[in-house]
């Protein structure tokens, strides 16, 4: 047998690699079908709107990117300990994962409060900025819990336990549609919100996301959770998670600062042109 017929992948491996990465496909695509699905009915309100939606949403992801990638940091920590079989450690990682990430929700908040000032400094359409600057402020409620979601991820995934998780982004998908038919239109007595009620619609989903995942997960983080361990509260071992995971932060920050300054582009160009930029960005963005 050659070298290269030795290197091919035969059938059993190739099926195994897929029964792995199908359940983290799954959840990728679900994440970004909250965006999709929100930028589907905003479409049929008005072209401000969807606008609004597009300089939102570039406003969120530019500034949570970064603590996207510094929670990023947890799964070579927890995979390391997980090899290492040192319980001690997974317990450790988890619990200052989730400290972490509620230290990122605060400076993150805080940088929400200046949205209308900063767009309107970038020479965003006059029609659009408070409607988007509305839509970031009703962002910050549900904070908390995409960034505590996304800390039990990385955990579970070097766990090798991603059923929660899928789990939970379905029922956030689900609670996101229904949230959306309520507050964007204004069904079952509320007034129609158009992009702040996706916005509001897309905070209470995260709370119920995290939720479910919280409830799916217990049985396997519950001993790792429960006792708080002192060590835990130390600052340099924070400080060394936070030196690991910032290489990373700037990694996200500078890809999707590429695609917001597309955005900021965009808007010079008037609200319908916003808004179109918006259903081609989503679209790529769920392939």
């Amino acid at each position: 047998m050659t070298d290269l017929a030795r290197l091919r992948p035969t059938v059993a491996e190739l099926r195994e690699m897929a029964q792995l990465a199908t359940p983290i496909v799954l959840v990728n695509v679900g994440l970004q079908g909250m965006g999709f699905v929100d930028v589907l009915m905003l479409g049929r309100v008005s072209a401000a709107d969807l606008a609004a939606a597009a300089l939102g949403n570039f406003y969120f992801f530019i500034t949570s990117i970064v603590g996207i990638g510094l929670l990023m940091v947890l799964d070579p920590i927890v995979a390391q300990a997980v090899g290492a079989r040192d319980e001690p450690g997974i317990a450790r990682g988890l619990q200052r994962g989730l400290l972490l990430a509620f230290g990122v929700s605060v400076v993150v908040a805080l940088s929400f409060v200046p949205a209308s000032a900063v767009l309107g400094l970038l020479g965003q359409p006059a029609d659009v900025t408070p409607l988007a600057a509305g839509y970031v402020r009703w962002s910050i409620p549900g904070l908390l819990p995409f960034f505590a979601f996304n800390a039990l991820r990385q955990v579970l995934q070097a766990l090798t336990r991603v059923r929660p998780i899928v789990i939970a982004v379905i029922a956030g998908n689900v609670a996101n549609a229904g949230l959306n038919w309520v507050l964007i239109f204004g069904h079952l007595g509320f007034e129609p919100g158009g992009v702040v009620g996706s916005s509001q619609g897309t905070a209470i989903a995260r709370w119920l996301m995290l939720a479910v995942l919280l409830v799916s997960c217990w049985p396997v983080i519950r001993s790792r959770l429960v006792p708080w361990r002192a060590e835990s509260l130390q600052l340099a071992p924070l400080w060394r998670m936070f030196v690991l995971g910032a290489p990373i932060a700037m990694q996200m920050f500078a890809e999707a600062a590429a695609f917001g300054i597309v955005t900021v582009m965009t808007g010079w160009m008037g609200t319908t042109t916003l808004a179109g930029h918006e259903i081609t960005l989503s679209l790529a963005a769920l392939t």
